[in-house]
């Protein structure tokens, strides 16, 4: 299952950017991450533990491996491992437009055993919305 989705937001590249290359920055704005360990760090690749409550009214918390790639300066791909019988594969790239408008193109691809993979993804598309909603508002 794949969805792409595009995002256009006012602010600095360079900020925006930094936000996605750091997943502890990352958390700072992502409604459902709880903590971020930084397990490897390599100079375009960095891999993060993640743990994340992903129904508020539940006490029922995950966690997961996320595997963060710089593909160039605005190219980034996130490899997301370990939770049950799923994969999800993220991969932005950000575009300057003009009067520091910045388009934010996403991919979201899952690859699961499970059934119920429109509900994750509308999960995962919605924490994205709110992500830029975060961003946009610091």
């Amino acid at each position: 299952m794949v969805e792409t989705i595009t995002y256009t937001i006012k602010g600095s590249l360079d900020q925006v950017v930094s936000i996605y290359a750091d997943l502890n920055k990352f958390a700072d704005h992502h409604p459902l991450i709880q903590k971020v360990d930084v397990l490897d760090s390599k100079p375009s690749e960095q891999l993060y533990a993640i743990y994340e409550q992903p129904f508020s009214w539940l006490p029922f918390k995950i966690n997961y491996r996320a595997r963060v790639i710089q593909k160039d300066e605005r190219t980034f791909d996130y490899e997301i491992t370990e939770i049950p019988f799923t994969k999800a594969y993220f991969k932005y790239v950000f575009t300057e437009e003009a009067n520091q408008t910045i388009q934010i193109k996403l991919r979201i691809e899952i690859l699961s055993k499970i059934i119920h993979k429109r509900i994750l993804m509308n999960m995962m598309i919605n924490a994205q919305d709110k992500i830029i909603a975060s961003i946009q508002r610091a």
